[in-house]
């Protein structure tokens, strides 16, 4: 078994599966989030919490 996640997926009330994560610096100027594999070939979206 592989080891727990640290932000797990999460649902909220319309159904809608999300995470919330710190993005990370990918290069010079630029920043990514890792999401599941599940997730690759999927439209998602990217809100700025704060």
């Amino acid at each position: 078994m592989g080891r727990p996640r640290k932000n797990p997926v999460l649902t909220d009330d319309q159904g809608n599966k999300y995470i919330e994560s710190v993005v990370k610096t990918q290069g010079k100027t630029s920043g990514g989030v890792y999401l599941p594999a599940s997730w690759v070939g999927h439209r998602v979206r990217v809100t700025l919490l704060d």
